[in-house]
C-alpha cells in the first residue's frame, strides 16, 4: 500500500552523524500562515490561497508539508467558522492524524450593493490551536 505523505514520514527519521542516532518523531502540524482571505460574503466560495502548514517534531524543529486536507467550510451563514485541517501520514503500520485549526469570518451580503466590500486588511482572524492526533 502506498502513502501519500511516505516522504515526510521517513524524514521523521533522521541520523544525526554521531555514534549515537537521533531520533525525531512528528508530533503534530502547526498552520504558520493564514489564507491570503479570511473574511467572506455569505455565500462566497472560500479559498485556502496563502495557507501555510508544518508538520512539528520532538526536537521543536518544523517543515513545511503539503498533502494536507482542508475540511468542509460552509459560508452559507454568517458568523465566525472553525477551518480544520487534517495532515495524515504512514508510521509502523498505523495512519497518525494531525488536526489545527483556524476560523474566517462571514459576513451578510451587503444590501446595497455599491460598496467596495473592502476590509481593513488586517483583520480580527486568529489561528487558534486545535491540535490533536489520533492514532488507527
Amino acid at each position: 500500500m502506498a502513502y501519500e505523505n511516505l516522504k515526510e514520514a521517513v524524514d521523521a527519521l533522521v541520523l544525526s552523524g554521531k555514534t549515537d542516532p537521533v531520533t525525531k518523531v512528528m508530533t503534530g502540524i502547526k498552520i504558520t500562515a493564514l489564507p491570503s482571505k479570511t473574511e467572506y460574503k455569505v455565500g462566497e466560495r472560500f479559498s485556502s490561497s496563502g495557507l501555510s502548514v508544518a508538520a512539528v517534531y520532538s526536537d521543536g524543529s518544523t517543515k513545511t508539508v503539503s498533502g494536507y486536507e482542508i475540511g468542509d467550510v460552509n459560508t452559507g451563514t454568517a458568523g465566525t467558522k472553525d477551518v480544520v485541517v487534517t495532515y495524515r501520514i504512514a508510521v509502523n503500520d498505523a495512519i497518525k492524524v494531525f488536526t489545527d485549526t483556524f476560523q474566517i469570518t462571514v459576513v451578510k451580503r451587503s444590501s446595497s450593493g455599491g460598496s467596495s466590500g473592502s476590509s481593513s486588511g488586517g483583520g480580527s482572524s486568529s489561528v487558534r490551536v486545535n491540535r490533536t492526533a489520533v492514532i488507527t
